[in-house]
């Protein structure tokens, strides 16, 4: 039985994607995803955002097993007013690329989002490592589009930073 990261270790490319429906404008959503000052909030916990790139795009540093801290650059790689694209490039074997798609929504009010994500790891280290944190890609798919549903719909992301019943007790 092979593993999503197994075969994204593999070189055939792995395929995640999630829909959701959100209330809001289309292209509401599609400028929250690609908004740089929301972006940290929707990768909060999986990557850090670490600054501006040259090239148009964003420098992220991925929290990965092992206390290693591979960095990569998301690019944007096209944009229409149905969908938006980013693309990865690193030096530690990742490779991805990203679409959101909106369109109305079937049958109910709202806007079907789906954030379709592939991706391959090359190299023995970068599929160990993929092996290590399967499945969670696909779990930070779903986590991102859920945070920016809550982003659009509420105009914030719920957190637990600021909750006094979040806190250890003190007892």
């Amino acid at each position: 039985m092979t593993s999503n990261a197994s075969a994204a270790a593999s070189g055939a490319p792995t395929r995640i994607e999630r829909t959701l429906t959100i209330q809001a404008e289309p292209a509401a959503i599609l400028s929250a995803w690609g908004d740089i000052e929301i972006q940290p909030q929707l990768f909060e916990g999986a990557a850090t955002y670490l600054g501006p790139d040259a090239r148009g795009g964003s420098t992220w540093e991925v929290h990965a097993p092992l206390g290693r801290r591979p960095r990569f650059v998301l690019l944007p790689d096209g944009e229409t007013a149905g969908y938006v694209r980013h693309r990865v490039e690193d030096e530690v074997g990742l490779w991805m690329r990203s679409e959101l798609r909106v369109r109305p929504a079937r049958a109910r009010p709202g806007v079907e989002a789906t954030l379709t994500v592939d991706y391959r790891v090359d190299g023995l280290l970068a599929g160990w490592l993929a092996r290590l944190v399967d499945p969670a890609p696909a779990l930070l798919v779903g986590q991102a589009l859920r945070r920016l549903r809550a982003r659009v719909e509420a105009g914030e992301i719920p957190t637990l930073a600021r909750n006094p019943s979040a806190r250890a007790s003190t007892h």
